[in-house]
């Protein structure tokens, strides 16, 4: 699986964009999400890049970063998980998390 499809970069940013542009003055956002379930990546990181210049005070999340460590620090400012067991979510927080 590659970490980079160059040829997407453009589209996947854009989608960011026209995500920020319709809700950034929406009192009910918490956070900037990368998406739903698309691994990890250059290109995902770019999106977060693009929240943290245009919108430095809201966090990012972003599950990908549980499946490709690599990107823990550039994709996420907080662990997430779907579907993790309780005993999966202990286990974390007993190992003194960075997030």
């Amino acid at each position: 699986m590659t970490d980079h499809i160059p040829e997407w970069k453009e589209a996947v940013v854009d989608r960011a964009r026209t995500n920020f542009e319709t809700f950034k003055n929406h009192t009910s956002i918490l956070f900037w999400s990368l998406g739903n379930e698309s691994y990890a990546g250059d290109d995902i990181e770019a999106m977060n890049v693009f929240f943290k210049e245009n919108d430095p005070g809201r966090l990012v999340h972003y599950e990908g970063s549980y499946y490709n460590r690599a990107y823990e620090d550039t994709i996420s400012d907080m662990e997430s998980r779907m579907y993790a067991k309780p005993a999966e979510v202990e286990e974390y927080l007993s190992n003194n998390p960075k997030k």
